[in-house]
């Protein structure tokens, strides 16, 4: 499993990770600014949760990437 991290490049790692943050804040933002919701362990679970799902996903995508050489490229521009 960790073998397959280490084809990933590095550049798409870091931007899964700030892709994943900042989409994160951008919630966490929508969430304070909306008076219906009050929901307040969202503050930090998003920040926490996003990146982590952003390289997953891309993780995911790398392994069918090898398979259906597309599915890699869509996934990195998807995110």
């Amino acid at each position: 499993m960790f073998n397959t991290f280490i084809d990933i490049k590095k550049i798409d790692i870091i931007l899964a990770l700030i892709t994943g943050e900042s989409i994160a804040w951008l919630f966490v933002w929508l969430l304070k600014n909306s008076p219906n919701i009050n929901l307040p362990f969202l503050y930090w679970l998003l920040p926490v949760s996003f990146p982590i799902l952003a390289i997953f996903g891309i993780w995911i995508s790398y392994l069918i990437g090898k398979r259906y050489l597309f599915v890699y490229q869509l996934a990195k521009f998807l995110l």
